[in-house]
């Protein structure tokens, strides 16, 4: 029980630090960069949503596959960009 609950606070704060990272690079642009996040932040829940529920319906094998792809790609981006984080 202890370790969902350590699990969930880690995905609540996944946001708040990606947020703060964006603002930091930002520069004097703080504002706009900020709304750029949010924005697709949200694309970003959409076409996941959109996206999970057509290889839902395919069906579950595509599941694994596409979940690892998109782990691989936020990886890259991540360790691409370090000077944010």
């Amino acid at each position: 029980m202890a370790a969902t609950a350590a699990e969930l606070a880690a995905y609540a704060a996944i946001g708040p630090i990606f947020q703060s990272g964006i603002i930091r690079a930002a520069g004097r642009d703080q504002d706009r960069a900020s709304a750029v996040y949010v924005t697709c932040y949200q694309i970003g829940i959409a076409s996941g949503s959109a996206c999970g529920a057509a290889l839902l319906g395919l069906s579950l094998t595509w599941l694994p596959l596409t979940t690892l792809a998109g782990t691989l790609i936020a990886f890259l981006g991540i360790t691409r960009s370090r000077h944010v984080y």
